[in-house]
């Protein structure tokens, strides 16, 4: 076979995958959005701890969401509107680093696949949940505001983008009670995710 013929044949499977890649993405969209809210929840808990345990994401305090490819860093603005759900499934050499919203934000991210590197470098995510608004891949429809506060109240102990001001006393004091029962950063976010599972869909510290 000439090589013409070959570079051929692989242009033709190479097509071919990425033509059955994004049926599947297509799918898998649509089993997620026929979900209920709660389901949607606990899909995504699951989802975080599956990232984790693949070493696809690693846990960091004060760290929103970081992706440690150049494809989505300052300096691959040629890539800024690729879907992070995309290029994160085929290239399995992206990893990525965060905080407890920020792994449910990766998780929303890969289940809707509504969300570019551009969205994620230029929105200030925080700043949209501490007045309930829109974020792009809906995140903020799945998961309310108060329970995306606690959810980073137990993580941070208080010290990332949400302080005492932003829930009640009762449910401060649970936060942070639940934050020192876990010295390792990793071991609580995956009890705060294993907490979503077993309470059906709502954190409860």
């Amino acid at each position: 076979m000439k090589i013409s013929e070959v570079k051929k044949n692989i242009t033709k499977y190479t097509k071919m995958l990425e033509k059955i890649r994004k049926e599947e993405i297509k799918q898998n969209n649509k089993k997620f959005n026929s979900l209920a809210p709660p389901a949607k929840r606990v899909a995504l808990a699951k989802d975080v701890i599956l990232q984790i345990k693949a070493k696809r994401f690693t846990v960091k305090h004060g760290v929103w969401l970081e992706l440690d490819n150049d494809y989505f860093s300052d300096y691959g603005r040629e890539y800024r509107n690729i879907s992070i759900k995309e290029e994160f499934n085929k290239n399995k050499e992206i990893t990525c680093n965060g905080c407890a919203v920020g792994s449910l934000m990766l998780s929303a991210t890969l289940f809707n696949n509504k969300t570019t590197a551009k969205d994620l470098y230029d929105e200030d995510f925080f700043n949209n949940i501490r007045r309930g608004e829109k974020m792009p891949n809906g995140l903020n429809t799945i998961f309310s505001r108060e329970q995306l506060i606690k959810i980073e109240l137990a993580f941070e102990g208080g010290t990332g983008g949400f302080t005492a001001e932003y829930t009640s006393s009762d449910d401060y004091a649970k936060c942070i009670n639940f934050y020192n029962r876990y010295a390792i950063a990793e071991n609580r976010l995956i009890a705060i995710m294993n907490n979503i599972i077993k309470n059906k869909g709502e954190f409860k510290p």
